[in-house]
């Protein structure tokens, strides 16, 4: 019989839980200042790292690709352009 591990969300996660393919960790959006992105959060209680590091998007949605290998997004990018 295993020991059982508890994992603990990052207590800035916002919206969608995601499990990941090979059921080992958990997704979740995290924003600050207005900027979202994605970490994973190991369930066997490592430490959680971020999957992505962008730096003007708001993530509306997200989903696993089916081999795992990736994530898709519905996100809204916010870009300044001066001219």
């Amino acid at each position: 019989m295993q020991d059982a591990t508890a994992a603990t969300l990052d207590s800035r996660h916002e919206g969608q839980l995601r499990f990941s393919p090979d059921g080992k960790g958990i997704v979740y959006p995290v924003r600050e200042k207005g900027v979202d992105n994605l970490w994973l959060q190991p369930l066997d209680g490592g430490p959680s790292r971020e999957l992505t590091n962008f730096t003007s998007l708001k993530i509306y949605s997200y989903q696993w690709s089916p081999d795992g290998k990736s994530l898709a997004l519905v996100a809204e990018i916010h870009l300044l352009i001066w001219c």
